[in-house]
């Protein structure tokens, strides 16, 4: 029981810091445009 929380954890933490890239690199995309207009 307590292992299957702790590798759940530590997959939730790697899906995190790589959704965290994506989502900077939309934001500047996102910003690039507004600035544009």
């Amino acid at each position: 029981e307590e292992k299957m929380t702790i590798k759940f954890l530590i997959a939730f933490g790697l899906v995190i810091l790589l959704a965290i890239p994506l989502c900077v690199a939309e934001a500047e995309e996102l910003f690039k445009m507004e600035k544009k207009f």
